[in-house]
């Protein structure tokens, strides 16, 4: 990452850098530091999310990186090994979109991906992870602008899931929430998930 580390007042320090939270988190390197997963990305070829609760069953396997840790003049050169956990309490799934198995890379950008398009009854509304069971709660949506790249100026909209199984949504160009069908087709752009 190299990230620019600027002095802020209160014995706290900037870290200046272009990351994803998911980038942050798997930077650190600290034996007292926990790493549980929150913030997965799911990878799809087809425009489906049939395949997410398999998708969570599999992913949570041990990664090998470099370790960049630095702390006053120690820092650690070595390998490091992080064996993630899942939150016991939320799960944030992205969606990214990339037709055909040959164009599913790492290495591409997400912000060039198709966004996933389906009805807001037909996105898996429960996932079990170690006997912890997930409710899906609410959807983020974005509306692409004229470029059709995720990075342009668009618009986000929520939808929220009610414990009576209604759903909502939630536009700050709307005075009130919108009582909305299940039925509904929406751009998908971020699940959450709650215990």
């Amino acid at each position: 990452m190299n990230p620019q580390l600027q002095p802020i007042e209160y014995d706290t320090t900037l870290a200046a850098c272009d990351a994803t939270i998911t980038t942050v988190l798997n930077a650190f390197c600290s034996p007292v530091f926990p790493i549980s997963k929150v913030h997965l990305s799911y990878q799809t070829t087809d425009g489906k999310i049939r395949k997410l609760q398999e998708f969570l069953d599999n992913c949570i396997t041990p990664e090998k990186s470099k370790c960049g840790y630095k702390l006053s003049d120690t820092s650690c050169e070595g390998i490091k090994e992080i064996i993630p956990t899942i939150s016991e309490l939320h799960l944030f799934i992205d969606i990214f979109f990339w037709e055909g198995e040959e164009n599913s890379s790492k290495n591409r950008s997400s912000e060039t991906t198709e966004q996933v398009k389906m009805k807001l009854c037909d996105i898996p509304q429960i996932l079990i992870h170690n006997s912890v069971t997930y409710e899906l709660r609410g959807v983020i949506s974005f509306h692409l602008g004229k470029s059709k790249l995720r990075n342009t100026i668009g618009h986000y909209n929520g939808y929220a899931k009610r414990g009576t199984g209604s759903w909502d949504l939630f536009d700050d160009l709307k005075k009130k929430p919108i009582p909305t069908k299940a039925s509904k087709i929406v751009p998908v752009e971020t699940l959450m998930y709650t215990i």
